[in-house]
């Protein structure tokens, strides 16, 4: 699988000094994720990924993007996860 996920600064400022898990950082720190969406689907794999993936071009892909929001409703996250559809299932 691959995936990209975005936070604001404001909720990691140092990425680079994260050991561990993300989700126990933001307990200590006080942050808490209070809803979290999810929308799937199936897509083709498209070429610049295939590769990446190990798989044939237009091979099914299960596409993820996840929101996370804290409890003033600001998004803290969003990823896009790409998950081979040979491996992966719900």
């Amino acid at each position: 699988s691959l995936e990209n996920t975005y936070i604001p600064r404001k909720y990691l400022p140092c990425p680079e000094l994260l050991e561990g898990s993300l989700y126990a950082h933001w307990e200590k720190e006080n942050i808490h994720l209070t809803n979290v969406n999810h929308k799937i689907k199936a897509i083709a794999c498209p070429a610049e990924l295939a590769e990446l993936l190990n798989i044939a071009e237009n091979s099914p892909l299960l596409q993820i993007h996840q929101i996370s929001f804290n409890g003033q409703n600001d998004i803290i996250e969003f990823s896009e996860i790409l998950c081979r559809g040979d491996i992966y299932g719900l």
